[in-house]
């Protein structure tokens, strides 16, 4: 009895008549599942989620360098560039940028502190060769930002840069 219902109800499912009158439903839902797929497409590629879940590894594994470091050299590039530009307020922007990546990078190597002058405390002459330099490149950042009137040099941008790079160096960041 129970097969017989069984049977009764499969015949019924696969019978021409009710594939017929199916066949305009299941059209519709194929219609709204691509609809509906290739707006779940459109979405991802407009947002950066695909990027971060699978771009990072990629391009990490083809540079052999972590996502994070690629962007921290790309924001030093940045900042040398502007060096290129021998123009006064470009030189002060290229200084404060740096002062921010080293500050950035102490931040996450671990050193606590308020500021960057709290962190620069906590390293030596082991940790940092040139601490006594990346000092001066900060009093110098320091200068620009609390003093409108401070005037810089080419020649001292340069140097000051250079300390930066160096420090950049020595903390096996670049």
């Amino acid at each position: 009895m129970i097969l017989q219902d069984f049977q009764t109800i499969i015949l019924e499912i696969i019978s021409p008549g009710l594939q017929h009158r199916l066949f305009l439903i299941k059209s519709l839902f194929l219609i709204i599942s691509f609809g509906l797929g290739g707006f779940i497409f459109y979405i991802l590629r407009k947002t950066d989620w695909l990027k971060y879940q699978f771009g990072q590894d990629l391009i990490e594994f083809r540079s052999f360098k972590a996502s994070e470091s690629l962007e921290f050299i790309k924001k030093w590039e940045t900042a040398k560039k502007r060096l290129k530009k021998a123009w006064e307020p470009e030189l002060k922007l290229a200084i404060i940028e740096s002062d921010q990546l080293l500050d950035d990078s102490l931040k996450k190597m671990g050193y606590e502190g308020e500021s960057l002058g709290e962190r620069l405390d906590q390293l030596s002459i082991d940790i940092l060769p040139n601490l006594q330099e990346v000092w001066e490149a900060h009093r110098t950042r320091n200068n620009i930002v609390h003093d409108p009137d401070y005037r810089l040099t080419f020649n001292k941008a340069h140097q000051v840069m250079d300390a930066f790079g160096q420090a950049f160096r020595y903390l096996e960041i670049l």
